[in-house]
């Protein structure tokens, strides 16, 4: 089931506002609501963008709102990290956190031994 209409409302928007907002049609929008048509992958980005959730979300695969970051252009490894970190509970995130801040002292320190 398509939250659209849910998020739509949520937002305080009219079908034609949404529709404006992410370039389509204002009877797109009907349509996707009615379910008489489905978003094509480009309308799902640019309405998990626009609400600032998951096309998961949108499409009633995950039930938690979440929030998405968008990030262009970064190197795999950070990616890749902060996929990592992403997946993780709450709890595991603050100590791999805490981790990472302990491993940054540790280098600050050998570099300022180097230094003398």
């Amino acid at each position: 089931m398509l939250k659209i209409q849910e998020l739509r409302n949520l937002a305080g928007l009219t079908q034609r506002e949404l529709a404006e907002k992410i370039g389509v049609k204002n009877y797109t929008v009907a349509n996707w609501e009615q379910n008489r048509t489905e978003p094509s992958i480009k309308d799902l980005t640019d309405l998990a963008d626009f609400f600032e959730c998951s096309i998961d979300y949108l499409i009633g695969r995950e039930n938690i709102f979440g929030q998405i970051i968008i990030m262009k252009n970064l190197p795999s490894e950070i990616s890749e990290l902060f996929g990592l970190y992403s997946s993780l509970p709450e709890d595991r995130k603050k100590l791999l956190l805490a981790i990472a801040k302990e491993f940054k002292l540790l280098t600050d320190k050998e570099n300022e031994s180097t230094q003398n």
